[in-house]
């Protein structure tokens, strides 16, 4: 079976010489927009047509270069570390809050008992908890996220509760499987579902899996709801 060691170093590859071509091609086009007096209007909004797709260009391939955690890889070395889980989502929705303005959602994070540290790369899990704070962003429709942290029985969770449009609950189970996640969320004028490849979430899986942890999504009992619940790996606590 072909492994994440295997793959890494080939996506890392791919997505280094494909980002290099990308960024040269943009270079190019912002040159002309910006020293080139004589264009046209139409001439100018092709070019910014240019420049707006090859900035969701970019970020498709930031999600092709992580997608070596979709092969749910076997715990690394490296993974041994040991991660403050609610000052991780604190990090996490900081980086996050110009998005959640531009929407007008605000973060709601709720730690429930002592806070849970996980045993992990803090970097991996923060990529993780990035593409589904993210997902539950741009689903929002009212104005508050939820976010629990807590320990359960043996693993930090973080529970991420959205209001978005109803989904139909037989298709939660699919929800993290490579570019399902796409179906459940709305088109917006800012372009921002339209930069997705639709692998956040599975890469998101893969990377609890590799902690010894998953992510699941489950209907609220609020309508229109999903908790998306994570679950981080083996947890200790601190006061």
């Amino acid at each position: 079976m072909t492994t994440w060691n295997e793959l890494d170093p080939l996506f890392e590859r791919i997505g280094h010489d494909l980002r290099g071509e990308l960024s040269t091609m943009l270079a190019g086009v912002r040159f002309v927009l910006r020293y080139e007096s004589g264009l046209s209007e139409r001439a100018k909004d092709l070019l910014g047509r240019v420049d707006g797709a090859g900035e969701r260009l970019g970020r498709m391939l930031e999600e092709l270069g992580q997608a070596a955690w979709i092969i749910a890889p076997p715990m690394r070395a490296s993974l041994h570390g040991d991660v403050d889980v609610r000052a991780l989502v604190d990090d996490v929705v900081a980086r996050l809050e110009p998005l959640a303005k531009e929407r007008g959602v605000a973060f709601a994070v709720r730690l429930s008992g002592a806070r849970p540290r996980s045993a992990g790369d803090a970097d991996a899990l923060r990529l993780a908890l990035g593409h589904v704070l993210e997902f539950a962003l741009l689903r929002s429709t009212e104005g508050v996220l939820a976010i629990d942290v807590a320990a359960h029985g043996s693993t930090a969770r973080v529970v991420v509760r959205d209001r978005g449009p109803t989904v139909d609950g037989a298709r939660l189970a699919d929800l993290a499987a490579p570019f399902v996640e796409k179906e459940f969320l709305v088109p917006s004028s800012d372009g921002a579902v339209r930069r997705r490849l639709g692998l956040g979430l599975a890469i998101s899986r893969g990377i609890f899996r590799a902690h010894g942890g998953d992510l699941r999504a489950e209907s609220s009992p609020a309508q229109g709801a999903i908790d998306l619940v994570c679950d981080l790996g083996s947890v200790a606590t601190m006061r």
